[in-house]
């Protein structure tokens, strides 16, 4: 394909791109800080709806390779659509929260798109080059956007130690991917994993030790927890979540996750695939352990949280342990409950935000004691936090109890099913700090205090989300249909 049609298949990002520059030109251009609030805000919703509709336009079923470092197939449209409605709902909470916190408003709106558009390329890179670029794009913009509320100490501290993790990290993930260089002399997944393999024309002989390179994949593991926010490596988020403005922490729970998870996936299933015994031990026990620690830990740190935000911050690590039980076991239909997991995931935590962002800004402070007595004071935005609560735990008769069925299923039919116990162990464990936002608000009924204004686009998000968790709950064969059609092409052979 020429570089001119590769073009083509760029044209969501672009989008985004785009956007985010026209935003800052016309910050410079008008003058009235109303003005450049509703024209920010607007325009950012253009270049997400924009970039939505070129992914539709663009889309074909097949894989098209772009500039040899990114692939368009139906894997990253499934991703990329995901991404993009995410971010669309997000800028809809982000309008009345940005009116009455954010002081710079077109900037905050520009990273918004930045943050999409490095999430599009991580999701669809197929070069190990690409890969680390394309995670540090997201985390330098993650960093900017966490530290937005300059004159708030626990924005800084958030962004800081963001920082700090970031950086540690992202080195250790670039020394694996360099040492994998150094020992293939391939960035392409498809020649690393036939350097790996030994499958060179000129060394017919060669043969790599697989115990050699167990160092370099754990340190490029190591990148990739970071980015989904998994233990071990999820010290930053708790803080990241509590100090960054409420849109942004809603930003930081799924943006980062849905598209680590779909590099982490194309990276495991086309670099390190299970014909490899390196790709084995990838999957068993390192991703393994990953989903273990993820759900001990996320469950456990949470129980003691009194802060909303960071309670939210460790059941997000919870469920990215259930997740990676989908990556571990590798199967088409375990990738498959993946994508509707995470796409049941992205709904449920816009539900859950968009309360919190209505609630951080009328009473300025996220502590679960701001809560009590919600159902009286808001009826929807309460029942839309508990339901979007409820399908995070995985009641029946939403999208996170079907999501979980089957990823549960795909599990037990791999003979992983000590996976299934740890699991449900955890959610059980779960059931007593989920049970603390729904007691705040539907026990403790103190008619006392004020009523809660929903802003408009709010209600938007709500009606979105809330549809979305309970059709997903009760009708999930369609997206079902597109997540296996997307996770399909890993399996076919040649």
């Amino acid at each position: 394909m020429t570089p001119s049609a590769s073009v083509m298949y760029l044209l969501p990002p672009i989008c985004l791109l785009a956007g985010g520059f026209l935003i800052v030109l016309a910050d410079l251009v008008v003058v009235k800080p109303e003005r450049v609030l509703r024209v920010a805000w607007w325009l950012a919703l253009i270049a997400i709806l924009a970039s939505g509709v070129t992914s539709f336009v663009v889309g074909r079923d097949d894989v098209t390779r772009i500039f040899a470092v990114l692939a368009y197939d139906p894997f990253t449209a499934y991703t990329w659509r995901l991404i993009l409605a995410a971010l669309a709902l997000i800028a809809l909470i982000s309008e009345a929260y940005v009116r009455t916190m954010i002081k710079e408003p077109a900037f905050y709106y520009a990273g918004l798109l930045f943050f999409g558009f490095g999430a599009l390329l991580l999701s669809a890179s197929t070069n190990t080059i690409m890969l680390i670029l394309a995670v540090d794009f997201v985390s330098i913009v993650g960093y900017v956007l966490t530290g937005y509320l300059h004159d708030d100490k626990r924005s800084t501290e958030g962004a800081i130690k963001y920082l700090i993790y970031g950086s540690a990290v992202s080195a250790v993930m670039a020394f694996g991917l360099s040492w994998l260089y150094g020992i293939t002399g391939a960035a392409d997944y498809e020649l690393t994993a036939a350097g790996l393999a030994g499958e060179w024309v000129w060394l017919p002989s060669h043969s790599i030790e697989p115990v050699v390179l167990v160092p370099a994949i754990t340190f490029v593991l190591a990148g990739f927890a970071f980015k989904i926010g998994s233990a071990p490596f999820h010290q930053w988020l708790p803080d990241a979540f509590e100090g960054a403005p409420t849109p942004v922490t809603a930003a930081l729970a799924i943006i980062p996750k849905v598209s680590g998870f779909a590099a982490l996936v194309r990276l495991t299933m086309v670099m390190l695939p299970e014909t490899l015994t390196l790709g084995l031990w990838w999957r068993w026990p390192l991703i393994a352990f990953l989903a273990v620690m993820g759900m001990f830990l996320g469950n456990l740190i949470g129980l003691w949280q009194t802060n909303i935000k960071r309670l939210m911050a460790y059941s997000g690590i919870a469920q990215v342990g259930y997740a990676l039980i989908a990556v571990a076991v590798g199967t088409e239909k375990s990738l498959a409950s993946l994508m509707l997991y995470l796409t049941v995931y992205a709904m449920a935590e816009l539900g859950a935000f968009a309360a919190i962002s209505v609630m951080s800004a009328t009473s300025g402070s996220d502590d679960l004691t701001e809560y009590r007595g919600l159902y009286h004071r808001a009826p929807i935005l309460a029942t839309a936090l508990i339901l979007s609560v409820l399908s995070l735990f995985g009641v029946p008769g939403t999208g996170g109890f079907v999501s979980k069925v089957w990823l549960f299923t795909a599990a037990l039919e791999a003979d992983r099913g000590w996976l299934i116990v740890v699991a449900a162990i955890n959610s059980v464990i779960s059931v007593a700090y989920y049970w603390r936002i729904i007691q705040a608000t539907f026990v403790h009924s103190d008619h006392g205090l004020a009523k809660v204004k929903v802003p408009a686009t709010t209600w938007t998000v709500i009606a979105v989300t809330v549809a979305a968790v309970l059709l997903l709950g009760i009708f999930p064969n369609t997206v079902l249909r597109w997540a296996q059609a997307a996770v399909h092409g890993f399996f076919v052979s040649g």
